[in-house]
């Protein structure tokens, strides 16, 4: 067959293999090439504009040639935003050179008609949207995933859960960033080290396991480096918060000191000033 020019704003270029391989995916590259950016909007220089489109058809042979499920992209952009962006979020993570990832990343967007967000491309990443200013916060969640697998899918679960019902909730979105914020750090470094072979068994029901034994371990630890000051009170009382949180959106019992733990600190404390 007779090759397929592709026309740029400066110069021509031969995309007969990308068409060999998936006209649909020629048909969504034309589309994006025709956008403001690839045409020099917004004072883009022609040339270099043609030169970064060029670097969006080498992303997509470099994928068509080391991804062992590139087939999917024989429907086109499409397949990089399905299944909750699972092929794009493997290309991330693939050997892809960073400047064809990142210009492959900005077509997309365009394919979409928004930007991406971060959280769409990197795995393990916990969003909250902050509507007040209209920007997303993120907590890298990976460390986490590593340490303690079934907790962490359990954590991500519960995030879901709770942005649907924060409408419902009497806290906000900074409320429930925080708490995540501090509930990683909390199982990742004060319960993972001592209590991972029950995390795993059980998941986060571990923490009213065994008349409570992690509850009563954790609380013990954090009122002994709260009176000899290797943590403050604010952290103190912060992590008591979050389990206390813990424990009811997973429905389990709390033990029932934890509110007198908490006031004989505060008191403690409160003695010393």
């Amino acid at each position: 067959m007779s090759e397929m020019m592709l026309e740029l704003p400066v110069g021509n270029t031969n995309i007969t293999d990308l068409f060999n391989f998936s006209p649909a995916l020629v048909t969504d590259l034309k589309q994006i090439q025709s956008s403001e950016r690839y045409q020099g909007g917004k004072g883009h220089s022609l040339r270099s504009i043609s030169a970064r489109f060029r670097v969006v058809l080498t992303a997509c042979r470099f994928i068509i040639a080391n991804e062992s499920n590139a087939d999917v992209l024989k429907q086109g952009f499409s397949a990089f935003v399905e299944d909750n962006y699972a092929f794009l979020r493997s290309i991330y993570s693939s050997d892809i050179r960073k400047e064809l990832r990142n210009e492959l990343l900005i077509a997309i967007g365009i394919y979409m008609g928004s930007p991406l967000l971060k959280h769409h491309y990197q795995s393990d990443l916990w969003a909250f949207y902050f509507d007040a200013q209209d920007a997303w916060r993120h907590i890298d969640s990976t460390d986490l995933k590593e340490t303690l697998p079934r907790v962490h899918a359990e954590m991500t679960a519960l995030l879901d859960s709770e942005i649907e019902l924060l409408a419902q909730k009497n806290y906000s979105i900074e409320t429930l960033h925080t708490r995540f914020t501090k509930a990683k750090r909390l199982l990742r470094e004060r319960l993972a080290p001592n209590f991972k072979a029950e995390f795993e068994l059980c998941g986060l029901q571990a923490l009213s396991a065994n008349n409570h034994r992690i509850q009563k371990s954790l609380f013990q630890t954090i009122q002994s480096d709260v009176q000899q000051k290797k943590i403050s009170l604010r952290t103190g009382t912060g992590y008591f918060e979050v389990v206390r949180w813990l424990m009811e959106v997973t429905e389990q019992e709390l033990w029932m000191l934890i509110e007198s733990l908490c006031n004989a600190i505060k008191r403690m404390l409160s003695e010393h000033h």
